[in-house]
């Protein structure tokens, strides 16, 4: 991952200087969360924010007040005060303001998707009894009390539901508000099913999906209905209607907290949470790499229930689309190029390996032709030094010229002589626990001179002195006359 990529983390400290350098609704965007979230957090640090009208001030050319940063106590919060995921490309989609998502409907280009979404005629769905299929099971599975009216085509029953999370009072018009997305997003070609079948409608394959809460989906739970997602101009976005809770405090009994005493991790309740009755529709990113699956939500506000910003969800979502095809696209073309420079080391480790055979061929042949020479020019001096007589030598049961031998070996060794190699010089096979290195060792050591007593010397007789205290030492090949004198006298 980039680093402009990764998660941006300030310091209580620097949160307070970026408040103070534009509005909070602007610096709220750069992070990629709401106003009231940033100010909520602000509130929690202890940092003052910018009351009504300040910026109008500052533009107006005045200098306003500006409290300062209160000290406190150092808090271990205080060097991470908020931790955000990039809000630039693919690894977070803003939610436009409820004015910037109107003039962006107004201003869309004729025949592209924000300008459908801002022609879409979005009538609200009156009862439970004319909802699509998807709502309907919703509804059976959280037992609304008029699910027997309800009726399925044949294939109907079976299939992903919309995830709800709310009391009975706010079901139906929960039910109302996920119909009423779903037939605009209808509308607007955009599927509702579940999500490895939109993968096989995206052309990708089956892999193991992450539910709306960050864990695996079981499939085996064949009981247990899945929460479907739309398939929005060819990417997967999930969603869920939430009801807002309120937290009151509230006193624990005198039997819990005797319990509280008495068990090790258990807390007594000081709170209780009262349902509102508002509702809240939920955009959540669950192609997010890690982490939480990234929520948006859309809520209840004063004067504009949830149900009068159906165009602003459907942008939401097209907006999320945009971001996760984005990011699919980046990892699609990370993946290719981590396959090419794959592909590459091993057209690269191929061509190693087949160099290396070709050097360790030609340093085998180099090996042979230096070391047919270094004997060529022994044989020649040799030569040389005997003239025209011969060196006779033992050879199995028979005596040869060791200089004629010589030549028919030298000339098998050497890669650039014609002679055809027989395979006789070739060493044969030993019982000998004597390993190539060994072999080598010896050979170099004979090469060298190291085993210069045994060597053949220039003398009357050609043959090298008997070699004191080894008896049973293997004899020379040059102990011709010994050899005949023995077998003669054995005849004898």
């Amino acid at each position: 991952m980039d680093d402009d990529e990764k998660p941006l983390t300030v310091s209580r400290e620097d949160l307070y200087e970026l408040t103070w350098s534009k509005p909070m609704s602007s610096l709220a965007k750069d992070f990629g969360i709401s106003d009231v979230a940033l100010a909520k957090r602000c509130k929690r640090l202890g940092i003052p924010v910018p009351g009504r009208g300040y910026w109008a001030r500052v533009d107006a050319g005045q200098t306003p007040h500006r409290p300062k940063l209160p000290e406190r106590e150092p808090q271990w919060a205080d060097q991470e005060a908020l931790t955000v995921a990039p809000a630039i490309g693919a690894y977070s989609a803003t939610i436009l303001s409820s004015e910037e998502a109107q003039e962006t409907l107004k201003t869309a280009v004729p025949e592209s998707v924000p300008a459908r979404i801002g022609a879409l005629a979005i009538v609200p769905t009156a009862t439970i009894i004319d909802v699509l299929a998807p709502v309907k099971r919703t509804a059976t599975r959280a037992k609304h009390p008029r699910r027997s009216e309800l009726t399925f085509e044949r294939g109907e029953k079976t299939g992903p539901i919309v995830a709800l999370d709310v009391t009975t009072e706010a079901l139906d018009r929960a039910l109302l508000l996920a119909d009423t997305v779903l037939r605009a997003a209808h509308a607007l070609g955009w599927d509702f099913d579940d999500s490895l079948a939109l993968r096989k409608k995206q052309g990708l394959p089956a892999q193991e999906e992450k539910s709306e809460t960050g864990s695996a989906r079981d499939d085996n739970k064949e009981a247990e209905p899945y929460n479907g997602r739309l398939l929005v101009e060819g990417e997967q976005v999930a969603l869920r209607i939430e009801e807002r809770f309120r937290y009151e405090p509230v006193e624990p009994t005198a039997a819990q907290l005797a319990r509280e005493r008495r068990e090790y991790g258990y807390h007594a309740p000081r709170k209780v949470a009262i349902a509102t009755g508002a509702l809240r529709l939920v955009r959540l990113d669950t192609c997010r790499t890690w982490g939480e699956p990234d929520r948006r939500s859309w809520y209840d506000r004063k004067g504009k229930r949830v149900e009068d910003q159906i165009s602003e969800i459907l942008l939401g979502f097209y907006e999320l689309a945009l971001s996760v095809k984005e990011r699919r696209e980046k990892d699609e073309r990370e993946a290719r190029e981590r396959e090419a420079a794959e592909c590459r080391r091993k057209e690269w480790e191929a061509i190693q390996d087949a160099n290396e055979k070709l050097i360790e061929q030609l340093e085998r042949d180099v090996g042979a032709w230096h070391r047919a020479r270094y004997i060529r020019r022994y044989i020649q001096a040799a030569r040389r030094q005997v003239g025209t007589r011969k060196l006779p030598a033992r050879f199995r049961d028979e005596t040869v010229n060791f200089l004629d031998w010589a030549d028919g070996y030298v000339n098998q060794l050497d890669p650039l002589h014609e002679a055809e190699r027989t395979g006789e010089f070739e060493e044969g096979s030993s019982y000998h626990f004597q390993n190539d290195l060994d072999r080598m060792k010896k050979a170099f050591g004979r090469l060298l001179g190291g085993d210069w007593p045994d060597a053949w010397k220039v003398s009357e007789d050609y043959t090298p002195k008997p070699r004191k205290g080894y008896c049973y030492a293997e004899k020379s090949v040059f102990e011709i006359e010994v050899e005949r004198t023995k077998d003669d006298e054995s005849d004898a």
